[in-house]
């Protein structure tokens, strides 16, 4: 109640905080003990997830759907039954739901701004990628900034961003290493410039099903 003289708020962080670095999901689950039931926490088993998807070199892929199932030994059950109107509020906010059946159905940063990096699998695609340049930029550092290494620099990059495309995780790419992005004052300063230009293909967040009798 912001009336009240409360001088606190707790708050989700904004894009300075690093919203669209974190992800949160709703609720936590129970774990079987000798019986007995224990609340346990939501963050180690999704985890488990993420760590699957590049264990399966699928590092882009969602956590998201009914292929990403919670699943650990003794796994009880959710801590809270969430309604189609829970999982609505919890969404527009950024908050991941884990369904009774332990699927995880949320695929949010918490960033709600209406930028693409709203999405928990475009921070993602975007951090795999940077990470993937990497090389590449250490292979350029060093070398003459000169026509033919920016063209094999630029070819380096246009082979990774193709496999992005292939399957399926980018619907645009591409890159510039030239003379323009890299001019006289780029050259004055002892550096060099890789653009880099993609587009994430979209999750399907909601499925519309539709029969039509004739």
């Amino acid at each position: 109640n912001l009336s009240l003289p409360y001088t606190q708020r707790f708050t989700l962080p904004t894009k300075t905080q690093g919203a669209d670095f974190g992800a949160t999901y709703f609720p936590n689950v129970t774990l079987i003990d000798n019986g007995q039931e224990i609340k346990f926490p939501i963050a180690p088993l999704v985890s488990i997830l993420f760590a699957q998807k590049w264990r399966n070199g699928t590092p882009y892929r969602p956590v998201f759907g009914s292929d990403f199932v919670l699943s650990t030994p003794n796994l009880g059950k959710v801590g809270y039954e969430l309604s189609n109107d829970d999982r609505a509020v919890l969404e527009e906010i950024g908050i991941n739901p884990i369904l009774q059946d332990m699927v995880v159905l949320g695929n949010g940063t918490l960033l709600q701004d209406g930028s693409p990096l709203k999405d928990l699998h475009v921070r993602e695609t975007v951090n795999v990628i940077s990470e993937e340049m990497k090389p590449i930029a250490k292979y350029f550092q060093g070398k003459y900034n000169t026509a033919q290494n920016r063209t094999i620099v630029k070819a380096k990059v246009d082979t990774i961003l193709s496999r992005y495309l292939a399957n399926g995780a980018l619907k645009f790419a591409d890159s510039q290493v030239d003379e323009f992005n890299n001019s006289a004052d780029v050259l004055a300063q002892s550096m060099a410039v890789i653009d880099i230009f993609i587009a994430v293909s979209s999750v399907n967040r909601k499925i519309v099903l539709r029969t039509t009798i004739g």
